[in-house]
């Protein structure tokens, strides 16, 4: 029974996290295209302010998510990366910041996965270079 409830625990953060990612991606995308239709960094404040006027309990709404939901909208436009929905949303922030490189990013979302990495042990890891230690073979981002 204490299996089924971790089981269960798991899968229920799962399919919140992968809401949570497609939510976030759909408001990225919208800021993406507004920008790229001539949208400043202002209104795109003023956006976050009105929402986090209409949902006052939330903190997703601040200047710096929303800037992260664009470019998280930017760096995984398709939703067909599975393991992404597994890594928490401070886990996306960190690969965001601190690798530019698609494929290398990817490699360390499917090892923060594959290990279990901490958001900490992820940055240590990208910080110490790891890839560069590891066979190709692992750097794939599908399951």
């Amino acid at each position: 029974m204490r299996e089924q409830l971790h089981s269960s625990r798991a899968a229920a953060h799962r399919a919140v996290n992968a809401e949570m990612q497609a939510l976030y991606r759909t408001i990225g995308r919208s800021l993406l295209g507004r920008m790229r239709e001539g949208w400043s960094v202002d209104v795109v404040e003023k956006l976050g302010v009105d929402l986090r006027a209409q949902f006052p309990n939330s903190i997703a709404f601040s200047p710096s998510n929303l800037d992260y939901m664009r470019r998280f909208a930017e760096a995984w436009p398709d939703p067909a990366a599975p393991l992404l929905e597994q890594l928490p949303w401070g886990h996306i922030r960190v690969l965001l910041d601190e690798v530019a490189e698609p494929q290398l990013r990817d490699w360390y979302a499917a090892a923060a996965v594959r290990h279990g990495w901490s958001q900490d042990v992820l940055l240590n890891q990208i910080k110490a270079g790891s890839h560069r230690r590891t066979p190709p073979a692992d750097s794939s981002l599908s399951p």
